[in-house]
């Protein structure tokens, strides 16, 4: 049987969240899963961001080129 009711929740901001939650679970030998939550399209293009922003804006209005890191036409 499957509980979809989480006994806790860990809302990890940051790599080392994600370390102390998973070295919390191995310590109490408790049951878990992962779930990925937001995507920070900003941080996966890093500093070309702004750069491809404007290039979208420009050229694809009608956001023809949406795929999994998509950048939304402003």
């Amino acid at each position: 049987m499957v509980d979809r009711r989480p006994s806790m929740l860990a809302r990890c901001t940051s790599p080392a969240d994600v370390v102390h939650a998973l070295n919390f679970v191995r310590q109490h030998n408790a049951p878990f899963s992962i779930r990925g939550g937001g995507h920070n399209i900003a941080f996966a293009y890093g500093a070309s961001y702004e750069r491809l922003v404007a290039i979208k804006k420009q050229y694809d209005l009608e956001n023809l080129f949406r795929i999994n890191q998509n950048i939304r036409p402003a």
